[in-house]
């Protein structure tokens, strides 16, 4: 976030605890909810909310609270996920509190033809199970990993198998890819209040190695136009 603090996972207690590291001061400290043996940190805002995944050998679900106090953390999940094997999986909290995700689940309408959903979320009130807005590009998986305040909108695709990354905002989505040589894929894990993207791509080597690299892509702001104007 922009007081300098990285969130994210750390192993040593249980199978996995979240982990919080001042970038400034390089202080770490765990983050671990009780109860619970596995924790995950997907993402951290500036009013010091996190959410993540939790863990207790007999499900999972999502979690969201304050970075300050692990025991007053509010417990959410997809309401399309009923079932030990379906999963939400969230990646990121923006300054107005939504949280963004991948969920795979049945619907609950019971498509005969789509019975299934495995894609993007974001929420818009995460105390109201249905205050929920699913995201799909139209491809196999799409994963919404971050949102900004601007209405900006993030995450990647999967199509045969590799990753492309995308960007929304005002009701449009554009495709992000590296312009590299033998660049096969890209993923978008987060975006700032100023548009900013932070990712990996992955490029295959000299020996067709997958190499896996990461990327910051700062928006390059509109060239003026000349206008040049004559009175007749």
């Amino acid at each position: 976030n922009d007081a300098g603090l990285a969130a994210g996972l750390m192993p040593g207690i249980g199978d996995g605890a979240g982990l919080l590291h001042d970038v400034h001061t390089l202080a770490q400290a765990s983050f671990f909810i009780p109860g619970r043996y596995y924790t995950r940190i997907g993402g951290i805002n500036n009013a010091g909310q996190v959410v993540g995944n939790w863990y207790d050998g007999l499900g999972s679900g999502v979690f969201i609270g304050y970075c300050t106090n692990a025991e007053l953390v509010q417990y959410w999940g997809h309401p399309y996920v009923d079932h030990p094997r379906e999963s939400t999986s969230p990646h990121g909290i923006d300054n107005l509190g939504r949280v963004t995700g991948y969920v795979q689940a049945h619907k609950p309408s019971g498509d005969p033809e789509k019975p299934y959903y495995v894609g993007g979320f974001i929420t818009s009130d995460v105390t109201n199970p249905l205050a929920f807005t699913n995201f799909n590009v139209g491809a196999a998986i799409t994963q919404v990993t971050a949102s900004n305040t601007n209405g900006v909108m993030v995450g990647h695709y999967s199509t045969n198998g590799w990753n492309c990354g995308f960007i929304h905002k005002a009701g449009v989505t554009e495709s992000f890819m590296i312009e590299k040589p033998r660049v096969i894929s890209t993923e978008i894990w987060d975006v700032n209040e100023r548009g900013w993207l932070v990712g990996s791509y992955v490029q295959l080597n000299e020996y067709d190695q997958q190499m896996r690299h990461g990327v910051l892509a700062v928006p390059t702001p509109p060239q003026p136009i000349p206008l040049e104007i004559r009175r007749v």
